[in-house]
């Protein structure tokens, strides 16, 4: 531990180009900040792909630190990412800055990091409160830029606060072994556990601003739809996507929730092509889920089948190969969907 010089005084501390120690301390929050980042991304991934297990797992786990207003996230795989603009911009911005701490020096007293820090938290705050004061709304770009640089002010006061604690940790531990002064020890695991808590905070209370109000859509609220496109038996596949649009205005207490022609996901749950010896065509479709007014999926359940003509006693009399008819369901065939289950989405 040689190669720590520490500077108790003010507040001052530099390493003798020991990266690797201090990779070893900083790696943690790293694999941590790495891991959380990975999972928002790939929480789309598994929606669109139906891996629901994996999904309803990592997204629960996202949804405890991020509202995931989808509006407020960025789109990848066809669906918004775990976490909203914001919370991502402040998370990595600080994987950042710890992974550029690991060989930078950084040498700057906590008076100075906390002016520094306090002039990087100026354009979050001014968001913030002009939205509370309903002057204006902001935009993804905005809470882009104004969560990177929040994410460098809370980097720039806790990372190095992190590491002189800890080095403080390491330096008492060697004492410990040299001298076997416990008290030494207590103090300075008392010192870890209170930094741990603060940290934590920073890592798991999202620096959010919302004026948005929850609307409740209940289960059961019906949706009409529309199919946009032709669908047949003999050229779909089980798992194909399949385009709906909403017909009219769906409201909760005179508010638009689900607003007429938005988006509606479905897909063909199985498709049976016409055979030989009479064998008809069957096509089955299930819908999804709609696109409600701010971006949120508004599960839904709906099911569209048919079948075409068995032919199958005339063609054992009259020849084994005439086929049965195939099976079709066309472009703009309406229905009527439900809401499977409650919903809540937000209006700004």
């Amino acid at each position: 531990m040689s190669s720590f010089l520490l500077y108790r005084d003010n507040i001052l501390f530099s390493y003798q180009s020991n990266h690797k120690l201090r990779f070893l301390i900083l790696s943690p929050i790293i694999i941590f900040l790495l891991f959380l980042l990975l999972t928002s991304l790939l929480v789309p991934y598994f929606e669109t792909r139906m891996m629901v297990g994996y999904y309803e797992f990592f997204n629960g786990f996202l949804k405890k630190i991020c509202h995931q207003y989808p509006s407020r996230c960025f789109y990848i795989f066809g669906s918004n990412v775990g976490l909203c603009v914001r919370c991502f911009s402040i998370y990595t911005a600080i994987l950042i800055f710890t992974i550029f701490y690991v060989y930078w020096e950084f040498k700057l007293k906590l008076i100075s990091r906390f002016i520094f820090a306090s002039i990087l938290a100026i354009p979050i705050m001014a968001d913030g409160i002009t939205q509370y004061a309903h002057l204006r709304i902001s935009t993804n770009f905005l809470r882009f830029v104004t969560g990177t640089m929040s994410g460098f002010a809370v980097s720039i006061v806790l990372i190095p606060l992190y590491m002189n604690i800890m080095i403080k940790f390491f330096n008492n531990l060697t004492s410990i072994m040299n001298r076997k002064e416990g008290k030494v020890m207590f103090k300075a695991t008392n010192k870890i556990i209170m930094l741990s808590i603060v940290f934590g905070l920073g890592f798991f209370v999202p620096l959010q601003t919302s004026l948005a109000k929850e609307i409740l859509i209940k289960a059961g609220t019906p949706v009409q739809i529309r199919l946009e496109q032709s669908v047949s038996s003999q050229t779909a596949t089980a798992g194909q996507s399949l385009r709906f649009k909403v017909i009219r205005d769906v409201e909760v207490d005179n508010i638009v929730v689900i607003k007429a022609g938005s988006m509606v996901v479905g897909e063909v749950t199985f498709a049976q092509k016409t055979g030989s010896l009479g064998k008809e065509g069957k096509l089955y479709i299930v819908v999804r889920h709609a696109v409600a007014v701010d971006g949120t999926k508004v599960p839904l359940r709906a099911n569209l089948s048919k079948e075409g003509d068995e032919k199958v006693a005339l063609s054992w009399m009259i020849c084994p190969f005439i086929k049965g008819s195939a099976s079709r369901i066309d472009q703009g065939t309406e229905a009527k969907a439900f809401v499977d289950y409650n919903t809540k989405i937000t209006i700004e």
